[in-house]
């Protein structure tokens, strides 16, 4: 595929140097690969967003790429040279970032579309501990190569017992979903974006799946066979998601919920109740 390097110099340095980010200068830049589809899944962790990713790739055909600079403890905030590589091929990735105004920017100047993906609190967190307890299996610790921007992972954590592990996800993963949950809903009504609740996806797959191509432009009728794939099957480092409805909640005590109910109820009229209900889908 040709592309004039040179353009693609100046614009990254200008980006660099020149804040903010000139969607204008990037126009007709990427004219002949138009048609190359750039997709992100944004979700909160342990919402199911690698198993959509997976499905989305593997259903249009459309090469995995990360869209941010590196996982683990990096921010996965969208990162351009990457974008060019994406829009040169197309692209689906699965992404934790908020709605900021640079990550939207980018968005829209390249074309993104947007699977903004949400799961119960409850649920979300518990199996947030969960993954946290597998990912302190892996070697080394300490140093960021595994977890989380917002939760650094060292061998004191191993040291925690289970309720103690909980509270300390309550603490550093209900923050960070509450401060995603709010960004988003900034751009509810942007129409590059598609709102999937996990606990649906869960209830009816094809009926969720065929929107979600729908949104994105490609053929909505996925097989069921690449429906109930297992993605996350023999992983070391990423627990699977696949829960009953609410079960999140049964394994919390009184105390962990109210600790979670408090801290939404700081954003009272935010439209952040529906995110503490399991049962709403």
């Amino acid at each position: 595929m040709e592309l004039d390097k040179q353009a693609i110099v100046n614009l990254l340095n200008g980006t660099y140097q020149n804040q903010p980010f000139v969607p204008q200068d990037w126009q007709g830049v990427f004219a002949k690969h138009s048609k190359n589809k750039i997709v992100a899944v944004i979700s909160t962790p342990k919402s199911g967003s690698t198993y959509i990713a997976n499905v989305i790739s593997n259903h249009g055909r459309i090469p995995s790429r990360r869209l941010c600079y590196a996982y683990a403890s990096n921010e996965h905030d969208l990162y351009l040279p990457a974008l060019v590589t994406a829009k040169l091929s197309g692209g689906v990735s699965q992404i934790h970032m908020r709605a900021t105004p640079h990550n939207m920017q980018l968005m829209n100047a390249f074309d993104v579309k947007g699977i903004v993906v949400t799961r119960n609190i409850f649920d979300a967190v518990a199996s947030f501990k969960r993954d946290i307890q597998k990912k302190l299996c892996m070697e080394p610790l300490g140093v960021g190569l595994h977890g989380y921007s917002f939760i650094w992972l060292t061998e004191s954590l191993k040291k925690l017992s289970d309720s103690e592990l909980m509270e300390h996800c309550i603490d550093f993963y209900v923050p960070w979903y509450i401060n995603f949950v709010l960004s988003w809903n900034v751009e509810s009504q942007n129409k590059g974006l598609l709102f999937v609740r996990y606990e649906q996806l869960m209830k009816n797959r094809e009926e969720v799946f065929s929107k979600i191509m729908e949104h994105i432009g490609i053929n909505p009728a996925v097989p069921k066979s690449l429906l109930n794939s297992d993605f996350l099957r023999g992983s070391k480092s990423i627990s699977g998601t696949q829960s009953e409805p609410g079960s999140g909640y049964s394994a919390l005590t009184r105390h962990q919920i109210k600790n979670i109910k408090r801290r939404f109820a700081m954003f009272e009229g935010q439209h952040l109740n529906e995110f503490l209900d399991f049962s709403c889908c």
